[in-house]
């Protein structure tokens, strides 16, 4: 074959310098010609285009006429220009390198595309302007062309959307964050974020770092609202080095917040309490949310397990039916374990405990008066409060009182109340038990005995003795009196009552003085055991018997003295002001006196506790005012005169 198409070319040759037709070899001449013609004509139309005309220039820029970051500028002319002439310049001046391109033919000599290579990434939102000057077409001939360009670069990349939205809320504690910017933010802008409360994240972005991906490391906190905060900081990027080469001011380039769908909650659980009846077989759980039901199946606990079956009436509402009574005295917990979901992927962060317990033996939680009471009142009722219902004869039955005495029951929801017949006494204990046995309605009969002790009141008894104060420095013996016969309405003047007791003039010399048991000793304006004393409890009796009955005594009891006061008769005693000492003389005629420096005489007007065993004493003192006395500070004091008084009747 190759053989035939070479003879075909050799005698083609021949024919054309050697024709055997003359007629055909005319026909070949002129087509060559036609042929030789056309390819001159077009050769001479691309010569014009290619050297003759000036070139023109365009800029090479992005759909939005603005520079990206880190992109070339490119400058694409109509025809070859000869770039040996050319001169660039862009302003303000940055670093970078000049290309050609756009080799024409594959010579290394006709370009048409001149690119600049910034070393750094050009400031955003800025104008920039390019000058290029001496461009001429590669032949000579022609004048040269100055051009400019003006370019403006991006602008700085801003947030244009973050999900979720700003206000959301019932947001995904598995939910990612994804920030959406403006424009590209690579070599241009560096941006952070920041979460309140904290929040561990790993980020991620695409390669022109114009979206990025946050996603926190562990879920976020259900009910709980996060702020976000992106930060936007400009920086000066070498792109020969990759390095930045320095930072501007971190600023606020969105603020926004959300809130994490609570988790799951429960609004109530029945049944509760620790007296649930064994028959209530219906165990009912309200969550707040609607529920993926297998999950909280799923994560459903019951100890001690109870055999029965679950339904749904609706999202929210779980009931577990008992397929059999539940068991007395037994505490459950009907548990929904953390890790439950609802429909919206959120999920319980921690156990859900529910717990009750049925019913069991009856038992007195309370008894009034309560155990140890004191100071209860002589005509209190008293009281036994079950923990559930009871048989009413029963638990009357098996009440008892430590004295046996007499009284009627009555009720008051769970309550038994026992009236006596007859107030207690005072000063008293007594024991009220409610014995074991007692019969359950609903639960189990008591197992135990139930006792409760209270004490009554303390007997008190004071007169309404009016306190005065004594006129002179020794009248305390007249004005003790004086508020004795006050309180029997019988009115009398220290004066008066000192003209029926009378003076003793005799004169202190030494160790010889008058006699206290007949009048009164000294002056009553006197310094005492000096120039004054005092008058005993004879002369007092004889004085008091001009206006009341009155009876002197010696040697009496605190019992004999509570007893006289429970009668209603105020008592004047003789005791030892504070700081008194033991000071005995004699009288002209021999008698021996025993007497004390500090001798004082107080009316008693009441006392606390039984009169069989009085407790404290009320006394009116004419110096010191009212006083309070204990049994032992009442015995000490009196003693230094042998428990010695008068009673006025």
């Amino acid at each position: 074959m190759l053989k035939d198409i070479l003879k075909r070319c050799f005698a083609a040759i021949k024919n054309f310098y050697f024709p055997e037709d003359i007629h055909e070899h005319l026909k070949v001449k002129i087509t060559v010609g036609r042929f030789f013609l056309s390819f001159l004509f077009l050769g001479i139309l691309f010569s014009t285009w290619l050297f003759l005309p000036s070139p023109k220039a365009t800029l090479v820029l992005s759909e939005n006429e603005t520079l990206k970051a880190g992109q070339p500028i490119e400058i694409v002319f109509s025809r070859p220009v000869k770039r040996n002439e050319v001169d660039f310049k862009i302003s303000p001046e940055v670093p970078g390198s000049l290309t050609w391109q756009g080799s024409f033919l594959g010579s290394n000599h006709l370009f048409n595309k001149l690119v600049f290579t910034p070393n750094v990434i050009l400031d955003p939102d800025k104008d920039y302007k390019i000058e290029i000057k001496g461009v001429k077409r590669v032949i000579t001939l022609g004048r040269r062309n100055n051009l400019s360009f003006n370019l403006k670069t991006q602008k700085v990349p801003n947030v244009a959307a973050v999900t979720p939205l700003n206000g959301a809320k019932d947001i995904r504690a598995d939910d990612i964050i994804k920030i959406s910017l403006s424009d590209w933010a690579e070599h241009l802008a560096a941006f952070s974020f920041e979460f309140s409360p904290k929040v561990d994240y790993d980020l991620s972005y695409d390669l022109k770092k114009m979206e990025f991906i946050v996603k926190p490391k562990k879920p976020l906190t259900q009910g709980t609202a996060y702020e976000l905060t992106v930060y936007r900081t400009i920086i000066a990027f070498d792109l020969k080095t990759n390095k930045i080469l320095k930072r501007g001011t971190p600023t606020i380039a969105y603020k926004g917040a959300f809130t994490v769908m609570a988790a799951p909650g429960i609004t109530s659980f029945t049944p509760t309490g620790d007296h649930v009846l064994v028959t209530n077989r219906e165990l009912k759980l309200v969550f707040s949310q609607d529920m993926d039901k297998k999950s909280v199946e799923d994560h459903l606990e019951i100890t001690p397990p109870i055999l029965g079956d679950i339904s749904w009436p609706d999202d929210k509402t779980l009931i577990y039916t008992a397929s059999q009574n539940l068991s007395y005295e037994t505490n459950h917990n009907f548990k929904i374990k953390s890790g439950a979901k609802n429909k919206k992927g959120g999920f319980v962060s921690e156990d859900l405990n529910n717990y009750f317990m049925t019913i069991g033996k009856v038992y007195v939680w309370k008894t009034i008066p309560g155990n140890g009471e004191g100071g209860v009142r002589v005509n209190s009722n008293v009281a036994f409060f079950f923990d559930q219902a009871v048989d009413h004869v029963s638990a009357e039955s098996h009440f008892s009182i430590s004295d046996g005495r007499a009284g009627a029951f009555s009720w008051e929801g769970n309550a038994l109340i026992f009236n006596p017949n007859d107030g207690f006494a005072k000063d008293a204990s007594y024991t009220i038990t409610m014995s074991a046995g007692v019969k359950s309605i609903n639960g189990l009969d008591s197992a135990s005995d139930f006792s409760s002790t209270f004490y009554t009141e303390s007997n008190y008894v004071k007169l309404d003795v009016p306190l005065d104060y004594q006129d002179y420095p020794l009248s305390c013996e007249v004005a003790a009196l004086k508020m004795a016969l006050a309180y029997r309405e019988t009115s009398v003047s220290e004066d008066e009552l000192m003209g029926w007791i009378g003076y003793d003039p005799t004169p202190h010399i030494g160790g010889t003085w008058g006699d206290p048991y007949e009048a009164f000793v000294g002056s009553i304006t006197g310094v005492q055991n000096s120039t004054g004393y005092g008058v005993y409890w004879g002369p007092i009796e004889k004085s008091a018997k001009h206006y009341r009955n009155a009876q002197a005594f010696t040697g009496w009891s605190a019992v004999q003295l509570a007893q006289e006061i429970e009668k209603g008769n105020p008592v004047i005693i003789w005791g030892v002001y504070p700081g008194g000492y033991y000071d005995p003389w004699m009288t002209p005629g021999g008698k021996f006196i025993p007497a004390w420096k500090g001798e004082h005489a107080r009316t008693v007007i009441g006392f606390t506790g039984p009169s069989y065993s009085p407790i404290q004493f009320i006394l009116n003192d004419p110096v010191s005012g009212q006083l309070y006395w204990s049994l032992d500070t009442l015995i000490n004091n009196w003693s230094a005169f042998e428990t010695s008084g008068v009673v006025v009747y």
